[in-house]
């Protein structure tokens, strides 16, 4: 048999017209032996216009293209999987610098410009492989030979599955011989002299982890109705399942006929699935992944992992580590990358103890992998190594290791120098690095480093939705309101894939959510959004949104209730521990146990807000109100750091309220400016049990426009009554002596009242002025009444 030259082309006018009809800018994804090459070749040679580049890899070509769209022509390039790295972000300058020529790319892959947030951005048209099937009579043409109706019937995947199925069950063989007998005599068959119909039969046979039940274009050849009835009888004879309107073949089935086909043409195998792995790799990253390990390119599996490691390892985890089993544990350890993944999804699926394994694992080989080379983009190399070592230690609680690594990998990543197609992938890094600075403390950085990664990164991609929902979640826990609301609303109007919100990333945008519905005084539905923020989280993760509900509670005037939250102390960073531990003597304090508030004050740096306003507190408590006011008044001319948003417009409203006491009514004019500032700016808010109704009653009294501005930033519905009490610091004795005096008894009235000695009642009048802080009888009373001992009230 002769056969023609495998890419010789027959005139199709309909292909013509599709390649006529592109307006700028067209991409054509199409496997080896499809005839895209010989299409396009004939295509341009009967346009002189038109410029034909065979090979991406042509060193002038983009010279090339610069030149032809300055002429307002057209350019198409070929065998696009070979172009240089940034060649396709060149392209897309090109085009926009001369808008008047065209550019078609054509290829196995073509990189970036398949994604379709890509393709929306700059107006790319995808002309579908489709154009490019040859019907039976153009496989004679080219082939010399007419393939039988039954011998193309066999070399489709589905009904090979029904022979075997068949065979098993009414012959009782095993799965492996069954298989045997039903692939034997298409694979023969096709295997004798094909070419090129060989390749996509047998790509067609490469075994796909699901098929849709309703495609747009049904495989193999079969219409509409036939396919259906086709998935039912797959259904019926246990091969399968459905799930989410798609058929998902059996393990055990894939596993078989993956094995059989490997052993009947291992050479034509691994070549389908390379060829299926890069025609499906931005549309179906699961699957893409699946062929590149069948076909054992663990590199390029790699790579691709790098590429959707979101989509790969938090969207679908026990889908992915099944592919990841397929593929066996040896094959796994030998890469990094692959072995990160397995643990990020084994963690993403809850088997906590499982994915320290694997990030040990991860670590062993990083620490193994030969140092990048000197070629081009090793640079990111590095960086992706860093990555992936900063994410194991996080994974191991190895919280300031995690953070040193994400220093030297943020060193790496020269913002000027990220391409497009490499701009989520750098986002996902730059998150992972913000997450290991935040937990060691650096909040200022982290919080540039998500800006960065979310300015990266195409808009409403996975990773741009991890920036996004992460630096909501920190800018909300901040007190910069404003700010996380922005973030959360651009969440709504831009993210691609919603079901990336019920993914470990996910947690964080519901953290941010529950936090707004403290500060808007929703408390129940806070602790309900929380608690789902809890379920969806890391370890790590956890133990911060447990810093999280504390905050809910005392923001919304319950700090009663947050004593009793804790988590887990081995999985709290620093940072946690530190908020942690800020957020707990601050509810010890709400509370009146003062004793267990101080002690862990001591511990705390005097220099930051968050302590002077817990010192603050404290002060008042013990009716030291100069005291207060003198620890207060620093705040205000302190920056407004964004990170010290919440402690510093507390510690403003406690100035206010302190400076009234005191007759300071200038200073309480100038807090009172500052918090109107901040809330207007960031919309910081104040704690609802921060302030009594005395307080407030006396605030606005003295400064009636304070009255509009507490109610601002009061979350509503938030009872403005402190649940602040006084410690127990006054006996039962001494305390029926401060009620004695304050009737205005003289002291021997009191020791007859009481039937106390003299000596005994000047003994409890000393213990009392000393408990309260107070210079004389009517500064104690005074104290007294403020603090709920004295119900009497205060001039």
């Amino acid at each position: 048999m002769r056969l023609r030259p495998q890419n010789e082309y027959m005139a199709r006018p309909e292909l013509d017209a599709v390649f006529d009809r592109v307006k700028s800018f067209a991409v054509l994804e199409a496997s080896r032996g499809s005839g895209k090459t010989a299409a396009i070749r004939e295509w341009t040679s009967r346009r002189p216009d038109h410029v034909f580049v065979e090979d991406a890899a042509d060193q002038a070509v983009a010279l090339r293209a610069e030149r032809a769209l300055s002429n307002g022509a057209t350019i198409v390039i070929d065998q696009f999987e070979r172009a240089p790295l940034g060649l396709a972000h060149e392209l897309l300058d090109l085009r926009a610098r001369h808008p008047r020529g065209r550019v078609i790319v054509a290829g196995r892959s073509v990189g970036v410009l398949a994604d379709r947030v890509i393709r929306v951005r700059h107006g790319i048209e995808r002309i579908p492989p489709e154009v490019l099937d040859l019907t039976d009579a153009q496989i004679e043409v080219i082939v010399g030979l007419r393939p039988a109706a039954a011998q193309a019937d066999a070399l489709r995947l589905p009904l090979v599955c029904l022979t075997a199925g068949s065979l098993v069950a009414e012959e009782g063989m095993d799965i492996l011989e069954a298989t045997d007998l039903a692939t034997d005599a298409a694979l023969r068959e096709a295997l004798d002299g094909f070419g090129a119909v060989v390749q996509r039969a047998v790509e067609r046979a490469a075994i796909p982890v699901e098929l849709p039940e309703q495609p747009q274009h049904p495989p193999g050849g079969f219409d509409f109705a036939d396919y259906r009835e086709l998935i039912n009888e797959l259904t019926r004879r246990g091969l399968g399942t459905r799930q989410d309107a798609t058929f998902r073949f059996a393990p055990a089935w894939r596993r078989a006929l993956n094995t059989r086909l490997r052993r009947a043409a291992p050479v034509e195998f691994r070549r389908a699935h390379a060829a299926a792995a890069t025609s499906v790799a931005s549309a179906h990253p699961l699957r893409a992944l699946d062929h590149y390990l069948a076909a054992g390119q663990l590199e390029e599996a790699a790579a691709h992992a790098r590429e959707h490691w979101l989509e790969l390892s938090v969207l679908r985890p026990i889908d992915t580590l099944g592919v990841l089993d397929g593929a066996a544990r040896p094959a796994v350890l030998r890469s990094t990358t692959l072995a990160a993944l397995a643990a990020s999804a084994t963690e993403a699926s809850g088997d906590h103890p499982g994915a320290e394994a694997w990030w040990r694992a991860a670590i062993q080989l990083g620490g193994r992998a030969k140092p990048p080379g000197t070629r081009r983009g090793s640079r990111r190399d590095r960086a992706w190594a860093i990555f992936v070592r900063a994410r194991a230690l996080r994974g191991l609680s190895a919280f300031s290791a995690a953070a040193t690594a994400a220093r030297e990998g943020m060193t790496l990543l020269d913002p000027s120098r990220l391409l497009p197609s490499r701009g989520s992938t750098a986002a996902v890094m730059m998150t992972e690095f913000a997450l290991a600075l935040l937990h060691d403390g650096h909040v200022d950085a982290a919080r540039s480093s998500l800006h960065l990664a979310a300015t990266l990164a195409p808009t409403g991609s996975a990773g741009w939705y991890s920036a996004r929902a992460l630096g909501a979640a920190l800018v909300a826990f901040c007190g910069d309101t404003r700010r996380a609301r922005r973030d959360l609303d651009e969440i709504d109007s831009h993210l691609i894939d919603r079901t990336l919100s019920t993914t470990s990333i996910g947690g964080w945008e519901r953290f941010a959510r529950a936090v707004m519905l403290a500060d808007d005084g929703d408390r129940e539905a806070a602790l309900v959004e929380m608690a789902r923020a809890r379920a969806l989280a890391t370890p790590d993760a956890a133990a911060f949104i447990e810093v999280g509900r504390m905050l809910v509670q005392y923001v919304s005037g319950h700090p009663e209730h947050a004593t009793d939250i804790g988590s887990a102390e081995r999985f709290r960073s620093d940072f946690v521990e530190a908020a942690y531990r800020w957020n707990r003597a601050w509810a010890f304090l709400a509370t009146g146990r003062v004793r267990l508030a101080r002690a862990m004050i001591d511990g705390f740096d005097p220099r930051l807000v968050s302590t002077v306003l817990l010192r603050a507190v404290d002060l008042r408590i013990a009716g030291r109100d100069g005291d207060a006011l003198a620890r207060l008044t620093p705040l205000l001319t302190q920056p407004q750091d964004e990170m010290l948003l919440r402690p510093l417009a507390a510690g403003l409203a406690l100035l206010v309220a302190v400076a009234v006491d005191l007759d300071e009514e200038d200073v309480a004019a100038s807090a009172l400016n500052r918090l109107d500032e901040l809330h207007t700016v960031f919309g910081s808010g104040v704690p609802g049990h921060l302030l009594r109704e005395r307080d407030v009653h006396a605030v606005t009294a003295r400064i009636p426009r304070s009255r509009s501005i507490l109610e601002r930033m009061l979350p509503a519905g938030a009872r403005p009554v402190s649940v602040i009490v006084a410690p127990a610091a006054l006996t039962t004795a001494q305390e029926r002596v401060l009620s004695a005096l304050a009737e205005e008894s003289s002291v021997p009235e009191i020791a007859s009242r009481l039937s106390l000695s003299r000596n005994t009642v000047k003994s409890h009048l000393r213990a009392i002025y000393r408990s309260l802080g107070a210079r004389d009888r009517q500064d104690a009373l005074r104290r007294a009444a403020r603090i709920g001992l004295l119900t009497l009230p205060v001039d």
